[in-house]
């Protein structure tokens, strides 16, 4: 099955996210074409915010990512079901590990489950990332190039002073920043790729 044989409504399909361990139901969030390729792609959650109008990969923020083990759809194939790999403590932005923790019903409590991670810890810093690529002009890719080559080669050279070397890492790191905007790939892109790497 592709993504063209989905039954998109308004563009966009429910998506319940499943740990693939246990078969705990971790959260449902929505998807458009892209962010369902995206998905299949980096094996990593990615999900159309319908508030933001921005696409969004779980974690980007707190680090709790989701590795992809399986997708399905089912028999109408206007929903999917994704099991993942949750990686640490929660799925919720609430600190639950699972978004569904609070039972329906008279006499029930008013949520389940134990709070598996300080939110405010987590969500409370301001993604400085994001804040920068939004702020940064789109700049000539020729003079981003010119100017990478040339702080990275001050850089490598090795002679600076701990006080220089802070200042041309800055300016590589806003370099690199500028040269993805002009190449128009995110910053969410680029943490997908950091997460996949073993450091």
């Amino acid at each position: 099955m592709n993504i063209e044989d989905l039954k998109f409504k308004d563009d966009l399909i429910p998506a319940i996210i499943q740990d693939y361990q246990n078969g705990e139901i971790l959260m449902l969030a929505y998807m458009n074409p892209e962010s369902v390729k995206r998905t299949l792609e980096t094996k990593r959650t990615w999900f159309w915010s319908r508030s933001r109008q921005k696409y969004w990969m779980k974690g980007e923020s707190s680090g709790h990512v989701q590795i992809v083990k399986e997708v399905i759809t089912d028999c109408d194939q206007d929903t999917l079901l994704i099991k993942v790999e949750q990686v640490g403590p929660g799925a919720c932005h609430t600190g639950h590990r699972s978004c569904f923790h609070h039972p329906l019903g008279e006499g029930t409590p008013d949520t389940i489950g134990e709070v598996t991670f300080d939110v405010n810890a987590v969500y409370g810093k301001e993604n400085v990332l994001e804040k920068l690529y939004e702020n940064i002009k789109e700049g000539d890719l020729e003079k981003i190039n010119t100017r990478l080559l040339d702080v990275a080669g001050k850089i490598v050279a090795g002679e600076d002073s701990p006080k220089d070397l802070i200042c041309h890492s800055s300016e590589l790191l806003l370099g690199l920043l500028s040269l993805l905007k002009a190449r128009q790939i995110s910053v969410d892109e680029l943490l997908v790729e950091l997460n996949t790497r073993d450091l």
